[in-house]
């Protein structure tokens, strides 16, 4: 049976998208200790959402499917969770009290950073970051009727010890945004959005893959390189810096662009890593011959042409806000493409 989701790289035809929302219960249930004008916040969610439904016509007008959470399913999935108490049926000592509190949670615009699709399976992962504990079932109506057609699902364990979330004898993370698809090869980042015993997991799930740990790199791994067919890359850092298998690929070299910060109104709608992320690297392609990227970097479309392939200029005006590139803001649910080894 064909696979009927997922794809084996990053470049290959693409054949259905998901493209996520902006949540705007956000606005409504910011900490009372954060200072912001109302208007100018809901002026940047209003804006993204016009964006977010442009950026969706425009992978439609490619004869590429394109799947959206329902409104309901993001204006509605925020929890308030507090004081969980959990008890060892074998052990009666060992009881605890968590502390841990979630009053809504982040925007599921980041489509890819929780979920993967590979090989015919949903997988989903656990975040270090507590308030993206149920991000992803935003997307859990769209996901399921693959499920429903013969797709695997398989989850990461979810921790019930949420506020030790850093103990790495205890609870396993690992996001979907650290792992780079290359054909046999995937290549993942394990520091800080991810730990060991995630990377473990990962392994027994996909044992048939080559795992490259990129151990220079930090954060999600697509905020530093892309990969835009075989032999060419994007980035702006150093060759020695990539995975082994990499560097002696063609690169188009990013030139390091100085931007002015935003400002931090609170961590609940943004992304602040910016030291991890290079967002003119974050683009995504619809096939080996054409990739969207950011319309910021209009001096990349003569370099793309050198290696036939079409760059399209995409705006956004608030990538910076959101700290979100067009790779976080696409899920390749599914492209059509051999699974290949693409370093024999």
């Amino acid at each position: 049976m064909d696979n009927v989701i997922g794809s084996y790289t990053e470049w290959q035809q693409l054949e259905t998208a998901l493209v996520g929302r902006v949540n705007h219960d956000v606005k409504i249930n910011m900490s009372d200790k954060v200072q912001y004008d109302k208007k100018e916040y809901t002026k940047i969610f209003d804006e993204t959402d016009r964006y977010l439904d442009d950026l969706s016509d425009l992978i439609k007008s490619f004869g590429v499917h394109v799947e959206r959470p329902k409104s309901s399913s993001v204006l509605n999935y925020s929890y308030s969770i507090k004081d969980i108490e959990f008890k060892s049926e074998a052990d009666e000592s060992n009881s605890f009290i968590s502390n841990f509190s979630v009053d809504f949670t982040k925007h599921p615009i980041g489509v890819r950073d929780l979920v993967t699709c590979i090989d015919n399976k949903i997988i989903e992962f656990n975040s270090i970051d507590n308030i993206r504990h149920f991000e992803s079932t935003a997307y859990y109506g769209n996901l399921m009727k693959y499920f429903d057609r013969g797709a695997e699902w398989i989850s990461m364990p979810k921790n019930p010890w949420l506020e030790f979330s850093h103990d790495e004898n205890n609870y396993m993370y690992f996001e979907a945004a650290n792992i780079y698809k290359c054909g046999k090869d995937l290549f993942v980042t394990v520091a800080e959005t991810g730990n060991e015993k995630g990377l473990k997991w990962l392994k027994k799930v996909l044992p048939t893959f080559n795992i490259n740990v990129a151990d220079k790199i930090y954060n999600h791994i697509d905020g530093m390189f892309s990969i835009i067919k075989p032999g060419l890359l994007l980035s702006a850092l150093p060759k020695e810096v990539l995975p082994k298998k990499l560097q002696s690929w063609d690169m188009i070299k990013l030139d390091t662009k100085i931007f002015e910060r935003p400002d931090l109104i609170d961590e609940y709608s943004q992304d602040t890593d910016f030291d991890n992320t290079m967002l003119d690297a974050n683009v995504f392609s619809i096939n080996e011959e054409t990739v969207l990227i950011s319309a910021n970097d209009k001096e990349l479309i003569d370099k793309f042409k050198k290696y036939n392939v079409e760059a399209i200029p995409v705006p956004f005006k608030h990538r910076h806000f959101f700290n979100q590139g067009l790779h976080c803001l696409v899920l390749d649910l599914k492209r059509k493409g051999p699974l290949e080894d693409y370093f024999e």
